[in-house]
């Protein structure tokens, strides 16, 4: 979440089942082991503060964040 973050948002994690994310993946090798939402959750937690609950849907989960406090 660094870079081009902004200060407030909302952030998206995509599961590895999902269906873009397995074609994606299809096409080289996967790299990434520590690529779960509790990983995500963690790194969140680390760099901003939670505004509002988290939303899912398919299996999407949506983070609103807030890191101007």
């Amino acid at each position: 979440m660094d870079g081009g973050a902004g200060a407030e948002g909302v952030i998206e994690f995509v599961q590895k089942t999902d269906a873009t994310v397995r074609a994606m993946l299809s096409l080289r090798e996967d790299i990434f082991a520590d690529y779960t939402e509790e990983s995500f959750r963690a790194s969140c937690r680390e760099r901003t503060d939670r505004r509002q609950p988290d939303g899912v849907r398919g299996g999407r989960v949506l983070l609103w964040y807030d890191r101007t406090r």
